[in-house]
């Protein structure tokens, strides 16, 4: 049993400990953490940690005192992983996994599914072992190995590690080494400015005239005849995520066949990409000789997509990996089904809500103060009030809030009179702390009366309690009446003295 635990502890941190280093530095992994269907911004924060998490991991699987809590975390890591691999090949996707950095980008598959299942279970063992069964370091419990096997049995393990390595050495000779992302030189001149966006919809799409893979020769009037809208997908055999996406590529030209024509505009030599599309089914496959086609669609890295309509107009922007290339697809694919209507019948439009301009009268109102008993607009007549359409639990309220309590800190007795009507419940309105009377308007009756849509708002109310301002919405507007209201307010106090 122990020597069990100890190749379950070994073979968990070893697989961590490569992965980690492998991905160390790899940009591919935000990459194929996206392509999985995570969030941009997830994925970004995968890209950085991930590679980190679990050389970490591995660490604590090294040494006795934290074995226990490394194989727990190892679990969780590979529960994740098996996780997004099962939902994505559930949802026909296969895309490239990154699941060793720059040494691995072949799609997933079923073999990848059951890979990361024997991991788990691996570490499942180590985690079922208990502390006490993962007190020793790794060091310690192979040099007790060593010394029950006996020295001859250890130098005949170490030979065979060291054979089992230059075996897989010579194995990889002359393997080519595969670029996760053709980047072709971008064009001078004007088109400089367009690589990373491609042509703006409606121009005319280059002409071009290239071999497909049975030696024919295939133009882009060819590919738009009778009004066929295609979708060019420029793509390289040496580029890893082509590779991973080859698999839906074929599925959407058996699917998608009558709402687009989809080709492939690759690159090399008819004999590096008869193989993978006579695997998967692929037709239209053209050749480039370099990447004169792919210049000139602005495509500046693989893989790319454009769609041009029946009239060799270009259609949409260039889309950038599979994420985007598989949204473009299903976009198109989805407006194909649907027909523009003839004609539109619309209703009239709502009529404008009450809206308080300056000179009216303020809309009188009654309502329960926070600090207790009643309040209507009378109670603040003969001296300037800002109303301020408020609510606890909005976020722009919150940012404008400090500005108010320091308002509160340095108004006078020459300053206008500052009066919250507040959404939202009377806990949360003390939470805020305000020391000018709060209103609480429930229902927001009070807010449609004066026309308020939003807060924060407020409206400056005159002595007569008439309406001296249009709603200010904001707090650039709303600090600019309160500066006004205070000016105005000190005026009105001089005159009186």
């Amino acid at each position: 049993m122990t020597g069990m635990i100890l190749v379950a502890r070994l073979t968990v941190l070893a697989v961590l400990g490569y992965s980690g280093l492998s991905k160390l530095g790899s940009p591919e992994v935000a990459t194929a953490a996206q392509d999985f269907g995570l969030s941009l911004r997830i994925a970004k924060w995968v890209g950085r940690w991930l590679a980190p998490t679990e050389l970490l991991v591995a660490g604590l699987l090294f040494f006795g005192p934290t074995a226990y809590l490394g194989a727990l975390a190892a679990m969780a890591l590979f529960l994740i992983f098996t996780a997004l691999i099962g939902w994505n090949l559930w949802q026909g996707r296969k895309p490239a996994c990154a699941c060793f950095g720059e040494a691995s980008g072949q799609a997933i598959s079923n073999w990848t599914l059951a890979r990361d299942l024997v991991f788990m279970a691996l570490a499942a063992i180590v985690v079922a072992a208990g502390p006490s069964g993962t007190q020793k370091g790794i060091v310690e419990h192979m040099a007790a190995v060593v010394s029950a096997a006996g020295p001859d049995t250890a130098l005949a393990l170490i030979g065979l590690l060291q054979a089992a390595i230059l075996l897989g050495l010579w194995a990889r000779r002359g393997a080519p080494v595969a670029s996760p992302r053709v980047m072709f030189p971008a064009p001078s001149g004007v088109a400089t400015a367009l690589t990373t966006i491609g042509w703006p919809p409606g121009t005319l799409a280059p002409g071009f005239d290239l071999p497909s893979l049975d030696g024919k020769r295939v133009t882009l009037q060819d590919l738009v005849a009778e009004d066929r809208n295609v979708l060019l997908l420029f793509t390289d055999p040496n580029c890893r995520p082509c590779s991973a996406l080859l698999p839906e590529i074929a599925q959407w030209q058996e699917r998608h066949g009558e709402a687009l024509t989809i080709v492939l505009v690759s690159r090399r030599s008819a004999f590096e990409n008869r193989a993978k599309a006579e695997e998967l089914g692929m037709r239209n496959v053209l050749l480039q000789g370099g990447a004169e086609v792919a210049e000139a669609y602005q495509a500046e890295a693989t893989p790319v997509a454009v769609i041009v309509d029946g009239n060799r107009r270009i259609a949409s922007r260039i889309a950038t990996g599979a994420v985007e290339i598989r949204q473009l697809v299903e976009a198109w694919v989805e407006r194909a089904r649907r027909d523009a209507p003839v004609s539109v019948l619309s209703p009239p439009p709502p009529a404008d809500a009450t809206r308080v301009l300056a000179g009216d009268p303020a809309p009188p109102f009654k309502l329960p103060a926070l600090r207790g008993g009643d309040v209507d607009l009378g109670d603040f007549a003969g001296r300037l009030t800002v109303l301020v359409f408020w609510n606890p639990t909005c976020g722009y309220c919150r940012g404008l809030a400090p500005q108010l309590r320091l308002r509160e800190k340095q108004q006078t007795v020459s300053s206008a009179q500052m009066v919250f009507v507040a959404a939202g419940t009377r806990a949360a309105n003390e939470a805020e702390g305000f020391v000018s009377p709060v209103l609480l308007d429930d229902g927001g009756a009070v807010n449609r009366a004066y026309g308020v849509n939003g807060t924060p708002s407020a409206v400056l109310v005159d002595a007569e309690s008439n309406a001296a301002s249009a709603v200010a919405v904001g707090q650039s507007e709303i600090e600019a009446l309160m500066k006004r209201a205070d000016l105005m307010a000190r005026a009105a106090r001089r005159v009186q003295a």
